[in-house]
């Protein structure tokens, strides 16, 4: 294990296949000790195999309630990783929100000596991505700007 955690990002609008990919992704990570943070409620429901139990922790939030209680939020994502012992922390960060506003959660003083972000994926469908992109304010811009990876399709 590095001496410091490996946060991997999934971003990109809602339908774009955040959860689908992270759910095949988790497939093949049966022996690893995982936080999964989702950061929306999305049309698909995240498929986490039944041995995860005792190894896995999923922890999701609402966009609302991350408007409201973003402290909070912040404070047990802390205590959490804090307490956890991870090998791996996954996260499914909302579409529309700011980058920034999980850097503010993962590389905050607390936790900025024990987490990395390693990777950080984007994904968008073609259309939807030309056609809100310049619509939908900042968040998703920052997300584009600070993702290592984008997949696209064309989707319809």
């Amino acid at each position: 294990m590095s001496a410091t955690t490996p946060v991997y990002v999934l971003s990109g609008f809602l339908g774009s296949g955040k959860t689908t990919l992270l759910s095949h992704i988790l497939k093949k990570k049966q022996n690893n000790k995982l936080l999964i943070l989702q950061f929306e409620e999305g049309e698909e429901e995240l498929e986490l195999p039944d041995f995860q139990d005792l190894r896995w922790k999923q922890m999701t939030w609402s966009k609302k309630d991350l408007d409201q209680d973003f402290n909070s939020i912040k404070e047990e994502i802390t205590a959490e990783i804090e307490l956890g012992s991870y090998e791996e922390i996954w996260v499914e960060w909302n579409g529309m929100e700011l980058f920034s506003r999980l850097e503010e959660i993962i590389l905050q003083r607390q936790l900025g000596l024990f987490l990395h972000i390693e990777k950080v994926i984007y994904l968008a469908d073609v259309p939807e991505a030309n056609l809100l992109l310049g619509q939908t304010g900042e968040g998703p811009i920052s997300q584009v700007a600070a993702c290592d990876v984008a997949f696209l399709r064309e989707a319809k």
